[in-house]
């Protein structure tokens, strides 16, 4: 279908705004349970994915500290982190920090 402009027109169930992190989750999560999904993003291709563009996808979360992520890592990451320091980063932190 067309609009007055001569653009195409077409149905989605979901309509995600925004590239990054969220957005992509949110898009993934609504195809997986079998809706239409268009995603759109204003940024330039070589900036695609949001903020993660700046932060190579990292993410923060509150912890106890490296040993209480150790059961998150694979063996490979295990391995790179033994020299690691992180200390904690507490949930009141975390929330001052938004």
């Amino acid at each position: 279908m067309n609009n007055a402009d001569g653009v195409y027109l077409s149905e989605y169930d979901v309509v995600v705004v925004g590239g990054g992190n969220a957005g992509f989750s949110a898009a993934h999560a609504a195809r997986e349970r079998g809706a239409s999904v268009l995603l759109i993003e204003k940024g330039e291709e070589p900036e695609a994915g949001g903020n993660s563009f700046y932060t190579a996808g990292a993410f923060r979360v509150a912890h106890d500290g490296l040993a209480a992520l150790a059961p998150y890592f694979d063996e490979q990451t295990t391995a790179k982190v033994v020299d690691s320091v992180l200390d904690p980063y507490s949930a009141e932190e975390f929330e001052a920090d938004l």
